[in-house]
């Protein structure tokens, strides 16, 4: 299911990584940023998350999906919030977003939905900001998961 919304700014705390989709390094990259983002323990790290949600960001694109992007994994704090040592700070600016609900085991439904959203490139008018992840109470369920993905859109 899609639908479009308008997304308020917001602001992470996490840890990012640089990577591309040229010759499958972002599955690479983005998978030891999962595997240390846990590892370490980062969500502990941060003292007074707004959430628990895991948020998933894709940013600082060099071009579009073909290019350099930044991978960043988090949770949301207060704007103000002192991020501790190690940690990194992203902030979100907000606008108009389409919200994909992508249903099914995240390790194999989340891929398989980047892979439809490039193949609709032309038609999605997608604005390559930062799109993100949403992995919420209802992304630990296997099979029965659910996920929301948020494309940056051009309003028109």
């Amino acid at each position: 299911m899609e639908r479009k919304v308008t997304i308020s700014p917001f602001c992470l705390a996490g840890i990012s990584i640089r990577t591309s989709n040229a010759k499958n390094q972002a599955a690479e990259d983005l998978g030891k940023l999962w595997q240390d983002f846990y590892q370490k323990s980062i969500p502990s790290l941060i003292e007074n998350p707004l959430s628990e949600e895991v948020i998933a960001v894709y940013t600082a694109y060099e071009s579009d999906y073909r290019g350099a992007y930044t991978g960043f994994i988090g949770l949301k704090v207060d704007t103000n919030e002192k991020i501790p040592n190690g940690l990194e700070k992203l902030e979100i600016s907000g606008g108009s977003y389409l919200a994909i609900s992508v249903k099914g085991e995240p390790s194999q439904s989340i891929p398989k939905a980047w892979v439809d959203i490039w193949a609709r490139e032309d038609s999605l008018k997608r604005k390559y900001t930062a799109d993100f992840e949403v992995y919420g109470e209802e992304s630990n369920k296997g099979p029965d998961s659910n996920v929301t993905i948020y494309l940056a859109i051009d309003q028109t």
